[in-house]
């Protein structure tokens, strides 16, 4: 009897109405494809003025406005594995926090930097709820995650605002020192799109150039950009920037090895007769 009770328990259990569960966000492989899983391109940001690229971690995020219902939320979690869910409600939100950084790999901070970010919350029926990011990227965020946040000046270029954001992974980053893998595996995302960046504007200067004295300088800078090396403190992240600069890299040859075009020929003075 006691048997057959504890069966029937166990079907009414799998029939009875279930709490959303939260979507376990896929851990990172470590290797080639996980890198380029994890990396984010934000080389276009380099030259907005206060653009800074930060290790640290976050302090307490505090609310500033009311929130405000979300009709069309973003699924919750990244990569692969994001699912919207029913059964609970979902928030915008505006918070002030505090990065402490612990490396600074582009722009200059002074202390803390203070950050204004907008996120999407969602609170389940029980009250409990899962806060992430409203960024391209969608990073679950809480008081103390360790990532690297790119920031730019807000409106009056007062409080940073969060254009990206990469969040430290355990099982990504496994092996002696963890997080000190982490900031590693940081510094050399942020040297890749500086060299994408590069040489754009390498490029550009080449096509763009007015006159002969502009074109050679530009050519001259731009064999200098190619012959440089690349910072790298992770090897394997090599593969990584020679996919990404790598079609860049290409272009510039092409150019570099590009004869200039045959002058026309001046027309004779007087009428030509």
């Amino acid at each position: 009897m006691a048997e057959m009770l504890s069966l029937l328990l166990t079907v009414a259990a799998s029939f009875a109405p279930q709490e959303p569960q939260l979507p376990q966000l896929p851990a990172v492989t470590i290797g080639n494809g996980g890198a380029l899983q994890r990396y984010v391109d934000f080389h276009t940001q380099f030259d907005r003025p206060g653009f800074c690229a930060v290790v640290g971690t976050l302090e307490k995020l505090k609310e500033t406005k009311q929130r405000e219902r979300l009709k069309d939320p973003a699924p919750l979690g990244s990569g692969g594995a994001r699912v919207v869910l029913s059964g609970g409600q979902y928030f915008k939100s505006i918070v002030r926090t505090e990065v402490v950084p612990r490396a600074v790999f582009a722009g200059a901070t002074k202390g803390n930097v203070e950050i204004e970010c907008e996120l999407q919350v969602y609170r389940t029926a029980d009250g409990s709820e899962h806060w992430q990011t409203r960024t391209p990227e969608h990073c679950a965020i809480e008081e103390g995650t360790l990532a690297l946040f790119v920031l730019v000046p807000g409106p009056g270029g007062r409080k940073q605002q969060l254009l990206n954001m990469i969040p430290f992974d355990a099982q990504a980053d496994a092996g002696a020192s963890p997080q000190d893998r982490f900031v590693d595996a940081m510094h050399d995302f942020v040297a890749i799109n500086k060299r994408v960046h590069d040489l754009e504007a390498g490029i550009a200067a080449v096509t763009g150039a007015r006159d002969d004295v502009s074109l050679q300088k530009a050519k001259q800078a731009l064999t200098d950009l190619l012959a440089a090396t690349v910072d790298l403190h992770q090897p394997e992240q090599r593969t990584l920037l020679q996919s990404r600069a790598g079609p860049f890299e290409q272009k510039a040859r092409e150019l570099l090895a590009k004869k200039p075009a045959d002058k026309p020929a001046e027309k004779p003075a007087g009428d030509g007769k």
